[in-house]
């Protein structure tokens, strides 16, 4: 039965208050200046991977918007560092927040025909600045070992997906970063998706809204999800927490990170839905297993939420991000 067996997370340790950037609530996570996607994905991957034999591992899917190369296999980097087997085939998957989703339900296709599949996504939300996708955004990283084990400790028992052509979030190759259009034109497009897949993978799963004990919600529009809770008539105690005000939407790894954390206190039985609008719509619906307990990495999400320091200053964010030129150390380069 195909399934999750382990996971993994990890949010950076440094926070850059919304105070720094001009106002707004809370903070949102930031790699530091000697971090980038890869090697958060690596802490992740390790994460899922502890105690799990390498040797099974076949297939290793990478999603990232923020490739550490713009041409060369990211994920053969995370491959190095995680000691995992030569014949093991690497993929990259990008150019949407998406992808995170996307590598997760790819790898659960995989592991019903008997593959065995990390996954791991991980971004940094890099805006202009002073814009709401710099505000807005965070840094973080997931992973998932997915297989076909007898007793997975999560189970996908429905899923539906569409996907639209829609000018939301984009960015062309001369942009140095992403534009947004106006929330309400894609808000039209998204949020009626977002009922449709939701409904439809609530069938297939055989459940109603009530059976959910979690329901994850993310998109890169905030106005499209609004009403799906409304609709559903989800109770605002099954709706997760979306780590705003601690993390910021740490884009293709984000839902992702929201279901790890999900899992972190999820019983056997537990019914979890994520329901994503992103260039499209996906809805995915997992009942949890009792392996639960021995699936779950050391570090909880909410344990490398707490582990933060917050003084760093916009302009020192700025710096580590490259947006800002600085004077390099004064001193010759190594040979």
């Amino acid at each position: 039965m195909a399934g999750i067996e382990r996971y993994g997370s990890y949010v950076p340790y440094f926070r850059l208050t919304r105070a720094a950037l001009g106002g707004g609530r809370g903070e949102r996570a930031i790699a530091s200046f000697d971090e980038d996607a890869v090697s958060m994905g690596v802490e992740a991957a390790r994460e899922a991977l502890r105690g799990a034999p390498l040797r099974s591992v076949d297939t290793l899917l990478y999603a990232t918007t923020t490739p550490a190369y713009a041409e060369k296999l990211d994920a053969s980097i995370l491959h190095a560092a995680c000691d995992l087997p030569e014949d093991v085939h690497a993929l990259d998957l990008g150019g949407t927040t998406r992808a995170g989703v996307s590598a997760l339900l790819t790898a659960c296709d995989l592991a019903a025909a008997g593959r065995q599949v990390l996954v791991v996504a991980s971004d940094m939300t890099i805006g202009a600045p002073e814009s709401g996708r710099e505000r807005e955004g965070g840094d973080a990283a997931a992973a998932f070992l997915v297989g076909s084990g007898a007793d997975p400790a999560l189970r996908l028992v429905g899923r539906a997906s569409r996907s639209d052509e829609i000018l939301d979030v984009w960015r062309t190759p001369e942009l140095r970063f992403p534009r947004q259009w106006e929330e309400r034109f894609g808000a039209q497009v998204l949020a009626p998706r977002l009922v449709e897949v939701a409904t439809e993978a609530l069938s297939r799963a055989d459940l109603q809204p009530a059976d959910l004990t979690t329901v994850i919600l993310d998109s890169t529009n905030a106005r499209a999800i609004k009403e799906l809770p409304r609709t559903l008539g989800l109770k605002p105690e099954q709706i997760a927490d979306p780590l705003a005000d601690s993390v910021g939407r740490a884009g293709s790894a984000h839902a992702l990170l929201l279901l790890a954390r999900a899992l972190d206190t999820a019983s056997p039985g537990d019914r979890i839905a994520l329901v994503t609008a992103i260039d499209g719509a996906d809805a995915l619906i997992f009942e949890v297993g009792e392996s639960i307990g021995g699936a779950r990495p050391l570090h909880s999400v909410d344990r490398w939420i707490a582990a933060r320091r917050n003084d760093v200053t916009h302009h020192t964010y700025l710096k580590w991000r490259g947006i800002l030129p600085f004077e390099p150390p004064r001193r010759p380069d190594p040979e």
